[in-house]
């Protein structure tokens, strides 16, 4: 199948970025980790929603809410890592969930994926099995993906797969799964992810994308199975 030339943003990197040999997962997740933030925060808005609203217009915490508010309206980078550090560390337990994953975010957006993991396991922790700590969890998975934690990366996703509700194991989740395959070491596992995605799909040129990418990935299964 040849090559299709056109590609949505959030994937147009996997063809030339990923290596069938060694899948260079983290310099994709690197490349593209403000568009996967977004995701994450996309899913935040699908899965916690309500609880953000709650939380917002509740009349509680209001000094906690506006300093993050103007946190994240002003600052940028390390300056904004740094502050919602400090916010978190002061304020109110009620406030400290909302603090961190907009910590883990900006930590992901500005290449930290260190603290950003921190930030993310902080908030998972906080919000145990509720939306927002589902949402915090998958935001871990990006940071480990970062790290080059593939292995990690793949058991967190299984588990959040059966959590997650159907509407928010969106093509990205599903992309993210199977790259995390692949990066451990199971590309017949993610070559099948990818012939699900090419049949669900409407799009003829996201069919052939996820067909090609399926097809590269068991090429290099059957090639490492007869070294």
């Amino acid at each position: 199948m040849s090559q299709p030339e056109n590609r949505p943003t959030l994937i147009e990197g996997l063809q030339n970025e990923v290596s069938p040999e060694s899948a260079p997962l983290l310099r994709f997740i690197t490349k593209h980790a403000s568009a996967i933030a977004g995701v994450v925060l996309s899913l935040l808005l699908i899965l916690g929603g309500m609880a953000v609203w709650n939380w917002y217009h509740g009349g509680k915490q209001k000094e906690a809410r506006e300093e993050l508010a103007r946190i994240n309206a002003q600052l940028k980078g390390k300056d904004k890592d740094a502050a919602l550090l400090k916010l978190a560390e002061n304020a109110p337990d009620s406030a400290k969930l909302f603090i961190y994953l907009s910590l883990g975010q900006s930590a992901q957006e500005n290449g930290d994926p260190i603290l950003a993991a921190d930030a993310y396991a902080k908030a998972a922790k906080i919000d145990g099995d509720g939306p927002l700590g589902l949402t915090a969890a998958l935001g871990s998975v990006m940071s480990l993906l970062m790290q080059g934690e593939a292995e990690q990366a793949y058991a967190l996703l299984q588990e959040l797969k059966t959590k997650l509700p159907a509407a928010s194991q969106t093509t990205d989740f599903k992309q993210l799964l199977a790259e995390a395959a692949s990066s451990s070491f199971r590309k017949e596992e993610a070559a099948k992810i990818y012939y699900e995605l090419a049949k669900e799909t409407k799009d003829s040129h996201l069919a052939n994308m996820y067909e090609y990418r399926a097809e590269q990935l068991e090429r290099s299964a059957k090639k490492k199975a007869a070294e």
